[in-house]
């Protein structure tokens, strides 16, 4: 039987998601529980990685068990022995051919900015702008990466890796709530590190480093070396997977 989970995590305490050696990752905790239930080994299978220190508000991932446990035990039973920094949101039986990655059809995502006073307690969970931003400027810039284009300027996914890096932004939208700007990024599918060098790029701009004109013409003109900008991964949470029901 295979199974769809919805989990989320604190990425603070991980070096990302994807199981590496002789690091703390949040695939290598998940699976060392299910592991130990299984009495073998268990591969899990998630919508994408996460960097060091990246959040999910809801990352999604699939296994497969021939344990007999209904849905709410499988909750109980995974939160019972996993770290306190991951909690399973929701188990649900799904049909064998489910994909948590490939069967993922939009993502969004959210970065968080502080732009007030440094908050020593919060240093983990947003990026310490901690300057004023105008927010219709920023919003108009950030506009710039609405629709389909080819990213290639803005990730770090190498060419040889991916030769095809055009995605489309569906949605960007600005919350703003005290001394703190949300930026909600809807898309296709993402790059690595492609919302951070977005953000990035857009607040190089906004800092009069860069034009937006520099910006329109590295999406005309795809090349990896034309945007070195790029923000911290703490203020970077997965917050959806979409998938057709």
């Amino acid at each position: 039987m295979r199974y769809k989970v919805d989990v989320m995590y604190d990425g603070s305490g991980f070096l990302g998601w994807q199981i590496q050696p002789d690091t703390r990752t949040v695939q290598f905790e998940i699976e060392k529980v299910l592991s130990s239930m299984h009495k073998n080994e268990v591969t899990i299978m998630a919508s994408g990685r996460t960097d060091t220190g990246v959040h999910a508000l809801n990352q999604v991932f699939h296994f497969d068990s021939t344990l007999n446990l209904n849905e709410q035990d499988w909750i109980k039973a995974l939160n019972g022995q996993l770290p306190n920094d991951i909690h399973i949101l929701n188990v649900t039986k799904t049909h064998d051919t489910f994909h948590a990655r490939f069967d993922a059809v939009s993502k969004t995502y959210v970065y968080k900015l502080n732009v007030g006073a440094y908050d020593v307690f919060n240093r983990n969970y947003v990026y310490q702008y901690n300057r004023p931003v105008d927010i219709d400027a920023f919003r108009s810039i950030l506009n710039i990466f609405m629709g389909c284009h080819d990213f290639t300027s803005f990730n770090k996914t190498p060419l040889e890796t991916l030769e095809n890096q055009v995605r489309k932004i569906e949605e960007i939208e600005l919350k703003v709530v005290n001394q703190q700007i949300s930026v909600i990024i809807k898309g296709d599918g993402f790059l690595r590190h492609m919302i951070r060098v977005l953000v990035g790029s857009a607040i190089a701009t906004l800092e009069g480093k860069i034009t937006k004109e520099v910006l329109k013409d590295a999406l005309m003109n795809p090349n990896k070396q034309s945007i070195p900008y790029i923000v911290p991964g703490c203020g970077l949470y997965l917050k959806q997977v979409d998938y057709i029901e």
